[in-house]
């Protein structure tokens, strides 16, 4: 690995190795619909390993005592960061993407370990990755508590909205709520408290906003 033909080789196989990473692990990611796919994993996959080559490419040829091979490494911790935050959003009060702004983080530790030829860390990083996201369906099994939800549901009558409101609740396993109702000019108003999962809560508010006596649902 001293001429330049070899070096090409070498970091095209370390390329090669980094996207084939970054796409098992953004595959799991495209087919459970999240932000970052299949491109977007690889590419960073094999973008952290290129800066890694060519921080060992300006040793070689600069020599050490000029350049720092772990200089240009370190920056990709940084603009991975940015890149990861791109992908959390923020909306009524939850947080979505931060499973997929880490994903990123360790797909971009992956491509890193590739690029400096710590091949069996990339491996084990990317086993462990596939295994810790590929989690989320099991979680309904586990005994990881319901976070506490707020609602403010509006509507032209009490008795049949609620009583709706009431199965709702107790088919996620919610069999006592707590819930307040208020008469005012708008309509009846009920401010529920309930421990409800994410898929629970996006079934709670679709099947509430399909009644014909609400007239507003809105999370707190």
């Amino acid at each position: 690995m001293d001429g330049p033909s070899s070096f090409l080789l070498h970091s095209a196989a370390r390329l090669l190795l980094a996207a084939c990473l970054g796409l098992l692990v953004g595959l799991e990611r495209e087919l459970h619909h999240k932000p970052a796919g299949l491109r977007t994993n690889a590419l960073i996959c094999m973008g952290s390993a290129l800066f890694v080559l060519v921080s060992e490419y300006f040793a070689r040829t600069l020599g050490q005592a000029v350049s720092d091979p772990a200089r240009i490494a370190a920056q990709v911790v940084t603009g991975v960061g940015f890149l990861g935050a791109g992908t959390i959003i923020q909306a009524r009060g939850e947080v979505h993407g931060l499973t997929s702004a880490a994903t990123i983080w360790m797909v971009a530790g992956i491509g890193t370990a590739v690029g400096v030829g710590y091949f069996s860390g990339a491996l084990l990083g990317t086993a462990l990755t596939l295994l810790l996201v590929g989690l989320h369906p099991l979680q309904r099994f586990l005994p990881v508590p319901k976070p506490t939800r707020h609602y403010l549901v509006v509507s032209r009558e009490s008795d049949a909205v609620f009583a709706e409101m009431r199965g709702l609740l107790a088919s996620a396993g919610h069999t006592a709520p707590e819930v307040q109702l208020a008469r005012t000019e708008e309509g009846v108003r009920f401010t529920i408290r309930a421990a409800l999962a994410a898929d629970e809560h996006e079934r709670f508010l679709a099947r509430l906003r399909e009644l014909p006596e609400v007239l507003s649902v809105r999370y707190l």
